[in-house]
């Protein structure tokens, strides 16, 4: 059995060029959409707060690794193991493709990669589960005169193995 659950992380920053200060630092939110054909309740994503923070460091021109965390779900009678896919990472600044890289559990993780037959690690009376990072290592962006607006999107998608 089956089941696929994609998972949209939908990132947009927006910041502009400040000559006085030491630091910027900017709130990046973070949009989470579970998209699936039909009511499962064989499996679940789990997000945490759906607003997460990024630092831009003037001197190194970048944002700073940013984590997001999130849990795969399942009651306790399903599969042992799921597979876990990155279907989508697109990332824009100012109209212009950059290269974000990702990261799953502090590995690198990029577009259609497979992490395969992931065990669940962790459980109750009634569900099992496992805790994962996903991280975003920005690239340089250089800071100019004029207001600059970045996005992204990254999907995953999870599958029970059996």
């Amino acid at each position: 059995m089956r089941i696929i659950i994609i998972i949209i992380l939908s990132t947009g920053l927006l910041f502009f060029s400040f000559g006085a200060f030491s630091g910027i630092r900017k709130d990046i939110n973070i949009s989470v959409y579970i998209t699936k054909k039909s009511t499962s309740k064989e499996v679940q994503i789990l997000g945490g707060d759906i607003k997460y923070q990024a630092n831009y460091d003037r001197k190194a021109q970048r944002f700073s690794h940013l984590s997001v965390p999130f849990s795969i779900r399942s009651p306790l009678s399903v599969s042992d193991s799921y597979d876990l896919t990155l279907t989508e990472s697109i990332h824009y600044c100012s109209g212009s493709e950059i290269m974000v890289q990702t990261y799953l559990d502090d590995d690198f993780f990029k577009k259609k990669d497979v992490k395969k037959n992931l065990i669940f690690n962790h459980s109750d009376d009634t569900y099992k589960w496992r805790k994962h990072i996903l991280g975003f290592s920005f690239p340089q962006i250089k800071q100019g005169d004029s207001e600059m607006q970045c996005y992204g999107l990254v999907g995953l998608m999870v599958e029970l193995t059996l």
